[in-house]
């Protein structure tokens, strides 16, 4: 009798899942479509400028991950390392901007895109500013215990800043239709161009 239970058990999840089998045996990978050389270009700076702020992530998130538990100089390090990253992200976004702002939009949505999309660089680049500036002050010696007080404070609108720039240029290359990797990820194996 038990054997007949646990087969009838399994038969129903074998009946319940064969539609999203089904579904997923009929999926349809198709390869990204080619780029023209501005798209590729256009592309290129966007990605040099997430990289960079990939940094500033990092950085960031380290601080407000260790600030409790690290030391006093350690927290100075990192005010460093993160008025670095945010003085190196600053000098990408001109090169990102007009990459965005000079290329040629084909259809109104793409257009309200791009409008949407620029707007973003002003919030940008006036938090990645104020970045430099707060932390290259509070990298020097005997603020760490400032900034393990107030650093998490100062990162919050900063880290606000960088998401929304992200979820924005998702928006962007969809518009465009241009594949955005994740960071370290490989190219489409499915793409022969």
């Amino acid at each position: 009798m038990k054997s007949l239970l646990s087969r009838s058990a399994v038969l129903m999840l074998l009946v319940a899942a064969a539609p999203s089998m089904a579904a997923a045996q009929a999926t349809v990978i198709r390869p990204d479509r080619a780029l023209s050389p501005d798209e590729i270009e256009l592309r290129s700076a966007m990605y040099q400028l997430r990289d960079t702020l990939a940094m500033v992530s990092g950085w960031a998130s380290r601080m407000q991950r260790d600030f409790r538990q690290t030391s006093p100089a350690a927290l100075v390090s990192r005010a460093r390392e993160i008025a670095l990253s945010c003085q190196a992200a600053l000098r990408n976004v001109p090169v990102a901007e007009r990459e965005v702002r000079t290329h040629a939009m084909k259809t109104r949505l793409e257009t309200a895109q791009q409008q949407q999309f620029l707007k973003v660089y002003v919030k940008l680049r006036a938090e990645l500013a104020d970045c430099s500036k707060t932390f290259s002050a509070m990298a020097q010696p005997g603020k760490g215990e400032e900034l393990r007080g107030y650093g998490n404070a100062w990162l919050e609108s900063l880290r606000e800043a960088l998401q929304h720039y992200s979820r924005e240029a998702d928006d962007f290359f969809s518009a465009l239709r241009i594949p955005n990797r994740p960071l370290g990820a490989g190219p489409n194996p499915l793409n022969k161009g």
